[in-house]
């Protein structure tokens, strides 16, 4: 977490007072240009004190933490941070601050609040998916996603995997392979230490269905084995709670609604015997290993 000093007008006695920020890099650089607007004109009043302004995100609002490095600590939450600037600015000035203060050096220390939240511009996960259909099949598969962050959203992709348990009926036992390719987007919310990460994608999908029948006594009969695979365009409605472990490692826990916009026909062998259609819909719940916060 890095550290912006914004220096402040210098005064009338020819002191120069400072404020060094950090946090979340999104919220430093806009409090830095919003704070920056204050010094247009040049405020001669301005304190000889040097601040340490600590800014992070609470869900919708701002919190700002700001000490003085004498003992005073302020700490306010606001709506946005045009009003965080507006209240450090109101302190920088405030009228009861001696013009002739000495300078104080700006220390990096440990804040008594919950320290800001930072996120990596990549996030990783993999890991494995129980999946229930909506023919009321099982299925075991697994998930791999990367993300990207984009202002206060994450995008990137997903790519699913799957095996069904097989069926046994006529015109055979049946086993089918479903695969998923999702374009992603993400809003991670924070939650004290851990993440809300809700979602939405859109991508494509197969179904890959094999069916395989004892042969016939009669060689001339037909026999109800057969291969097919069958696309499809999925939408699907995701929520993960990312809970961090040790650096950049953290556990996903979520799950998925996925379904398929363009259903198939049931078919049929011709003589009597139905093959399982592609599900509907999937229910999928997991975990992953994620690297990266996200």
């Amino acid at each position: 977490m890095g550290v912006v000093v914004v220096p402040r007008a210098a005064s009338a006695t020819a002191c120069r007072s400072a404020v060094s920020l950090r946090g979340e890099p999104h919220e430093v650089q806009q409090l830095s240009r919003s704070l920056e607007r204050y010094d247009e004109g040049g405020d001669p009043a301005a304190s000889c004190r040097s601040w340490s302004v600590t800014i992070w995100r609470s869900g919708a609002q701002v919190t700002i933490e700001l000490a003085d490095g004498q003992g005073l600590t302020i700490v306010r939450q606001v709506s946005d941070v045009r009003v965080a600037a507006a209240v450090v600015d109101s302190w920088l000035h405030e009228e009861d601050v001696p013009a002739a203060a000495p300078p104080v050096a700006v220390v990096e220390s440990t804040a008594s609040v919950p320290p800001a939240r930072t996120r990596d511009a990549v996030s990783l996960a993999v890991g494995p998916e129980a999946v229930a259909a909506s023919d009321g099949t099982a299925w075991l598969g697994g998930q791999a996603s990367a993300c990207v962050a984009v202002g206060r959203f994450c995008a990137g992709a997903i790519a699913q995997g799957a095996v069904g348990r097989s069926i046994v009926g006529d015109p055979g036992t049946t086993r089918r392979f479903s695969g998923t390719l999702l374009a992603a987007l993400h809003l991670p919310i924070a939650l004290g230490a851990v993440t809300f990460i809700p979602g939405v994608g859109l991508g494509a999908g197969f179904t890959q269905v094999n069916t395989s029948d004892a042969a016939p006594a009669d060689p001339t009969e037909p026999t109800g084995a057969r291969r097919a695979t069958d696309w499809d365009v999925i939408g699907s409605a995701r929520a993960v709670l990312a809970i961090p472990l040790v650096g950049r490692l953290g556990v996903d826990v979520g799950g998925a609604f996925d379904l398929s916009l363009v259903p198939h026909a049931l078919d049929t062998d011709g003589q009597g015997g139905a093959y399982p259609r592609d599900p509907r819909f999937f229910l999928r719940g997991g975990v992953a290993l994620r690297y990266g916060r996200p």
